[in-house]
């Protein structure tokens, strides 16, 4: 999926836990390098 810069620079701003559990912006994520994100839903 192809998504426009507008969405990119939204879904960057969102804090997210690294490894250690410091938070982080998710851009950071994308800054170096290419990136592949898999969003998965826990049920129970």
């Amino acid at each position: 999926m192809n998504m426009d810069g507008q969405t990119l620079q939204k879904l960057g701003r969102q804090i997210v836990l690294d490894e250690k559990g410091n938070p982080e912006m998710l851009a950071a994520l994308w800054k170096d390098k290419r990136v592949v994100l898999v969003f998965i839903r826990h049920f129970g």
